[in-house]
This record gives structure tokens, C-alpha cells and sequence, in this order.
């Protein structure tokens, strides 16, 4: 079963080039599936197809090492509803604000 436990639209702050361009926040779409796999998607719509579309990153929150940090000041979040995701294999941070407190509080 593919259902994800969570689903939805989160701020996902971009990385490499795209960090220097005018709005490096975009919404993107986000599932965390029952083996704690987070995924996102290359889209801002509010519901996908996830079987039809492919993933553009995953993290396996449940490696060992893991950090997850919230409410951490993040440089030109779109809110305060912010969190930090640090894999412990020293890959890119995930920095993710969440449109209102009660996505955040769901994630």
C-alpha cells in the first residue's frame, strides 16, 4: 500500500544555484509513507497522483543519526513554522516552512 501517513504542501528552500535566485523557497509536495521514507515532488499542487509522478529527493527518517530540528531560524522562510532535516551521511540539509501552524503541527 502506498498510501503516505502524511501528505501536503511544505516551503522546501532550494539548493545549489538555486539559493541565489530572487525566491529560493517553493512550495513543494511531501509524503512520509509508513517506513518513515519522506519524498518530495516537483510540483505545487495541493494533491498528486504519486504513482504517476516521480520522487525529485527522498530521506529514510528513520536511519539512525537522523536530526530533525523545528522552529530553527531559517534565512528568508516564508513563516516561523520552520524545520531543519540533517541526514547523518552529511547530504544536503532539507530546510522546510510549513504555510500555517497546523501543517506544522501535522508533520
Amino acid at each position: 500500500d502506498e498510501t503516505p501517513l502524511v501528505s501536503g504542501l511544505l516551503y522546501k528552500k532550494r539548493g545549489g544555484f538555486g539559493k541565489i535566485m530572487p525566491n529560493p523557497w517553493q512550495f513543494r509536495f511531501f509524503t512520509i509513507n509508513k517506513d518513515g521514507i519522506m519524498t518530495y515532488y516537483d510540483t505545487d499542487l495541493p494533491e498528486i497522483n504519486i504513482t504517476d509522478n516521480k520522487p525529485r529527493g527522498k530521506l529514510d527518517l528513520k536511519e539512525s543519526g537522523f536530526e530533525f530540528i523545528r522552529n530553527i531560524p531559517l534565512e528568508g522562510a516564508p513563516t516561523s513554522f520552520t524545520f531543519l532535516l540533517c541526514p547523518p551521511n552529511n547530504e544536503e540539509k532539507w530546510k522546510l516552512c510549513s504555510a500555517t501552524k497546523e501543517d506544522f503541527n501535522r508533520w
